[in-house]
């Protein structure tokens, strides 16, 4: 007769087998074990760093920081205008108004009809009003780099002002030339480029060129004088009124002279060049006697003022590689 097991052993028989445990798996939100055969090995000679990762870490070495990728497309596209659009919009505006002023009736003749009768410097001045115009319409219009826009508008705006249609001799239309083009070019850019002495210095010497065209003798007769004589007049309101706008500009020069040497008062800059820039077109409506001399006046206004900002642009750009040179 067989003897009975002891309750312990009975009571494991009875139980049922548990089944044989499952390999461990990754779970989905552990990282997997590294593998065993990859071996963690530093490189000959260096030497372990305080921050180093340890062996067998889990964490994430952050990515090293990529270079800047190059800027896309040609590099003027990348280059910001000195005078935020203005300088197209400028060119835009004289180019139409150019053009138009061909179209328009020249005491009752159109300009096409005028050609075959005009030379030298009237031929020039009539027939660069379509010329001239087109060229400063199209840069204005197109993708073009802002240095040739602005190159564009200074040699068409000169080249538009040295054909004549004043009452000046060549000097005094050159010096009138550099007065209309560099004063109002430089000013513009002191409100940009406040710190910078090229457009200072270059101001000042328009404005000793101004004040050259009232001292400086003209047929032996300073024209200073002649205003002042026409501002005396008490018969004749008319002579008084001439005379005190050929004063006009004199307290424009000694505003302007605030604005080249103060940097405070640079922010002005912009009303004194449109200042300047109609003072000289005013000067032609108040002589105005027929139509063509008002033509004129808009025609000298707008060349002066894309001149001016092309002028300005270049200028500023010029300033701008200096300093970038020097900062290398």
């Amino acid at each position: 007769m067989a003897e009975a097991a002891p309750p312990l052993v009975a009571e494991m028989r009875e139980r049922p087998m548990a089944p044989p445990p499952e390999p461990d798996r990754p779970s989905p939100v552990q990282a997997p074990a590294a593998a065993p055969d990859a071996a963690v090995t530093a490189p000959q000679g260096a030497t372990p760093t305080a921050d180093a990762e340890p062996m067998g870490g889990s964490q994430e070495r952050p990515e090293p920081p990529r270079p800047a990728l190059p800027a896309s497309g040609p590099r003027w596209r990348t280059q910001a205008p000195l005078l935020r659009g203005r300088c197209r919009l400028v060119q835009t505006l004289a180019g139409a108004a150019l053009i138009t002023l061909f179209f328009l009736p020249w005491q009752g003749a159109r300009s096409w009809e005028l050609l075959p009768y005009l030379e030298g410097a009237d031929y020039v001045r009539q027939f660069g009003l379509l010329v001239l115009g087109g060229m400063l319409a199209s840069s204005g219009l197109l993708p073009v780099p802002p240095s040739f826009r602005a190159g564009t508008g200074l040699v068409s705006g000169v080249v538009f002002l040295g054909t004549g249609g004043t009452l000046l001799n060549l000097w005094q239309r050159l010096l009138a030339i550099l007065v209309v083009v560099l004063l109002p070019a430089s000013l513009l850019v002191r409100t940009q480029l406040q710190r910078a002495r090229l457009p200072r210095w270059l101001g000042l010497m328009a404005v000793v060129a101004l004040l050259s065209l009232y001292i400086v003798p003209r047929d032996q007769v300073v024209p200073f004088w002649v205003a002042v004589d026409l501002v005396s007049e008490r018969r004749d309101e008319m002579a008084r009124f001439i005379g005190t706008y050929l004063l006009l500009p004199l307290p424009l020069l000694g505003l302007a002279t605030v604005a080249l040497l103060g940097a405070e008062a640079a922010i002005i800059g912009e009303l004194l060049a449109w200042l300047v820039l109609a003072w000289g077109p005013g000067a032609l409506l108040v002589l105005a006697i027929d139509n063509t001399q008002v033509y004129m006046a808009l025609a000298v206004l707008v060349s002066a003022a894309s001149a001016a900002y092309g002028a300005a642009e270049l200028l500023g750009r010029i300033i701008k590689t200096l300093e970038r040179r020097k900062s290398e």
